[in-house]
């Protein structure tokens, strides 16, 4: 997939434009968006905020459904606090727009990211910049 239709799908959140043409369902679009995603954390995996993230809540699952299987008005007081915490890990704090983040590696590469871009050459060379800086 070119990067800038994956662009254009974070910013606008139209995911019709996973395919190139024709008329299709949402629900086809949406699968095809999803084989998408799995295949890009498949290649590159995910971030150390994202896990973090990912295990406060299942930290803040699990003691919501302790209390909810107990009635333990403890457990309800720690999810509550770990939900808490869990906004103080708002990934969103954090991202900077994908425009943005182009402008970083173009500097940094001396390389120009145009159309002709694949997402994967997108993400290798910016594995490439995090891993050798």
């Amino acid at each position: 997939m070119p990067w800038d239709v994956w662009r254009k799908i974070y910013e606008t959140g139209n995911i019709t434009l996973v395919l190139k043409s024709g008329q299709t369902s949402a629900l086809n679009c949406l699968m095809k968006w999803y084989d998408l995603q799995d295949e890009y954390v498949a290649k590159f995996g995910h971030s150390e905020e994202y896990k973090d993230i990912i295990k406060a809540k299942q930290e803040a699952c699990l003691k919501m459904i302790e209390y909810l299987k107990t009635g333990d008005r403890f457990k309800e007081f720690e999810s509550k606090i770990a939900l808490e915490e869990l906004k103080t890990l708002d990934i969103k704090t954090n991202i900077i727009t994908l425009n943005e983040e182009k402008a970083i590696i173009q500097r940094a590469s001396g390389l120009r990211i145009d159309k002709t871009w694949t997402v994967d050459e997108y993400y290798y060379q910016k594995n490439d910049l995090i891993k050798n800086g």
